[in-house]
């Protein structure tokens, strides 16, 4: 990402004093720095670092604009913008590497050159400042980010009222009928939309405060019948003789990290949701004719393997993000993403076949659908998230809407004569209909149209997706940096950082400084993050010299804890209610609180020596098994 290697430049040639800081506390001193950054800058950096490093990459993509575009010109009302940068639990606000585009790469345009640069420098000169980062942009730009904010937006919302798609799509969505709306006020989206019937679609349903769930929709009368609650879907659901088909995310029992994907199923008529163990990667669930199922699974390697009652498919060269099955060519297609871009290719299961059907491009495809020789997915051809199709006789494609902000999720009705999808707005998605017809034709283009992206200066350096990597250049590679086996032993432990201080970061991180002293601090964690370790020693006027050591290891299901800890002074002896009473010889008097609540005078025991007398060491262990529960 640009700021990392940005701001190692300040550190070692002009910020002298967070090099310092990052001397002193190791990597923690650059995780401290960043928090003279705001959290925008930092993603919408790294956002247009990756975007500049690609032909049409992230920040291009019509989706990573669309809501401000569906917002127009509200988000510039109010005098406070704070939403805009902190969230909402009412509405939906995009994430920081959205708005943090914006403002980036809007200030360099308007200076015409890489401006940020600068404006770290300034704040890392300066990190004794309040707000040093907020100074240095008022220093280099000449504004404040409130400024900066209306600056963009307004820029931004000029280019895109202006842009030429903006007429036909008003027409086209008028022609659509809406049969589940988005709301007034609020945000609520329906997505994947599947025709149980010529009369009724079934789509997932999901808003800011209620878990989804799949609703049926009756396109007559309009009313919505909830459904079924589900986990979070991984892949696109599938319907087929009134079972409705999907996979979802499923996180490991005992490992929070580790997340698989499992293959569920409702049918409509006995009510009855069952969890199909296929596989603990499985995706994109596809019903077959006479009661077959077929998916594709995720390979821990990075390979994709297509499943069918026919045998296995391994995928070395793409992944694979779509699967469809169709009724009259009897074909698998799937949407495959090479070095080339993506691409749609047929698979045949009685000779194991591949047949391109369209070629690779760097053009975003999605939510691929089969039915009557005719596939259905999502483009950004135009420039614009729109649906599409392909005959698969001719391999002709055409458009199918002409959507203001984005159309999506393409389903035919089992007649053929309409098209289900779903239309953007301010408010989420809602669920339309139309005629299964062509707006325009689409030919072949190995990138999508530029129609709504602002402008923004070209750093000039080579984009990844033309650089050709051989397989002479992986062997020279493999040859110059040979792979070797990852000794789990052998790098259990890597300090990456130290402090000045006797301190223990977890307390810390739940607001209490139990242990906090003059000394040194080093931790560690290794890079599969399961052996986290900490050692400490320092001096405390209540403990003394004291040491500790504390090792974490989540490698296994069960997890394992041990403690260690050694201090000069003896701790206070449980029942003392108030100090030091007065000194006889080599013993401590203290106050001593019966059960009847009386108090007395007594004389430490031997083993309640004075402190300095008699170190004190605790050892402690813990084994325990945690178990996520989780839809």
């Amino acid at each position: 990402e640009s700021l990392i290697y940005n701001f190692s430049i300040y550190i070692t040639d002009k910020a002298i004093f967070i090099g310092f800081i990052g001397n002193l506390l190791g990597e923690q001193g650059s995780l401290l720095m960043t928090g003279l950054l705001p959290f925008w800058f930092l993603e919408g950096d790294a956002t247009d670092a990756e975007t500049q490093a690609s032909l049409f990459g992230r920040a291009l993509q019509p989706s990573f604009s669309m809501h401000y575009r569906a917002i127009g010109s509200q988000i510039l009302e109010g005098k406070n913008p704070d939403r805009w940068f902190s969230g909402s639990y009412a509405d939906y606000i995009p994430n920081h590497y959205e708005l943090g585009y914006r403002l980036v790469t809007h200030a360099n345009q308007r200076e015409g050159r890489y401006v940020w640069g600068d404006i770290i420098d300034y704040s890392a000169r300066r990190p004794y400042l309040i707000a040093s980062h907020q100074k240095g942009m008022q220093k280099v730009l000449g504004i404040k980010t409130v400024d900066l904010f209306r600056e963009t937006f307004f820029s931004n919302n000029e280019l895109w009222t202006q842009a030429p798609h903006i007429p036909a799509a008003t027409a086209w969505e008028e022609g659509v009928s809406t049969i589940a709306a988005t709301p007034k006020k609020g945000w609520q989206s329906y997505s994947h939309p599947m025709w149980l019937d010529n009369q009724r679609i079934v789509a997932l349903h999901s808003t800011l405060d209620r878990t989804d769930r799949f609703v049926i929709i009756d396109t007559s009368t309009g009313a919505i019948e909830s459904s079924v609650a589900t986990g979070t879907i991984s892949t696109r659901p599938t319907i087929a003789d009134g079972v409705v088909w999907w996979s979802e995310y499923r996180p490991s029992t005992f490992f929070n990290t580790r997340v698989g994907s499992v293959v569920r199923s409702y049918d409509f008529d006995s009510k009855r949701v069952t969890t199909h163990r296929l596989a603990e990667n499985a995706l994109y669930p596809t019903p077959l004719p006479e009661g077959g199922l077929a998916w594709v699974e995720y390979n821990p390697e990075g390979t994709y393997t297509l499943h069918t009652p026919r045998g296995e498919k391994l995928f070395t060269d793409h992944s694979l993000h779509g699967l469809a099955w169709d009724n009259k060519t009897e074909l698998f297609y799937l949407l495959a993403q090479g070095d080339n871009g993506m691409s749609i290719i047929s698979f045949d299961p009685v000779n194991s076949a591949i047949n391109t059907i369209r070629k690779p491009a760097f053009v975003t495809l999605s939510d691929l659908r089969a039915e009557g020789g005719k596939l259905y997915f999502g483009s950004v051809a135009s420039g614009i998230d729109n649906t599409h199709s392909i005959d698969l006789a001719s391999l002709h494609e055409e458009r199918l809407s002409e959507a203001l902000f984005g159309a999506f999720d393409p389903a035919p009705s089992p007649d053929g004569e309409r098209v289900a999808m779903t239309l953007y707005s301010a408010h989420g998605y809602s669920v339309v209909t139309a005629e299964n017809e062509g707006i325009e034709s689409v030919e072949w283009s190995q990138l999508p149209a530029s129609t709504i992206n602002t402008p923004n200066i070209d750093w000039g350096i080579p984009k990844i997706d033309t650089i050709d990597f051989t397989e002479s250049d992986l062997t020279e590679s493999v040859s110059k940096s040979p792979a070797r086996r990852y000794s789990r032993i052998g790098h259990l432990f890597r300090f990456h950082s130290y402090a000045p201080l006797m301190f223990d970061p977890e307390e810390i991180m739940e607001g209490a400084v139990n242990e906090l002293g003059l000394g040194v601090t080093l931790l560690s964690q290794n890079i599969t993050g399961d052996m986290i370790a900490r050692v400490g020693y320092g001096y405390t006027a209540q403990k003394g010299q004291n040491a500790s050591l504390s090792l974490k290891y989540l490698g296994f299901a069960p997890k394992l804890e041990f403690t260690a800890k050694w201090q000069q002074h003896h701790p206070t002896p449980g029942n003392m209610v108030r100090g030091l009473i007065g000194i006889e010889g080599d013993t401590l008097a203290y106050v001593q609180r019966f059960n009847n609540g009386n108090l007395h005078f007594d004389k430490a025991n031997p083993q309640h020596q004075f402190a300095g007398d008699r170190n004190y060491i605790t050892l402690s262990g813990r084994v325990y098994l945690p178990i996520f529960l989780g839809g």
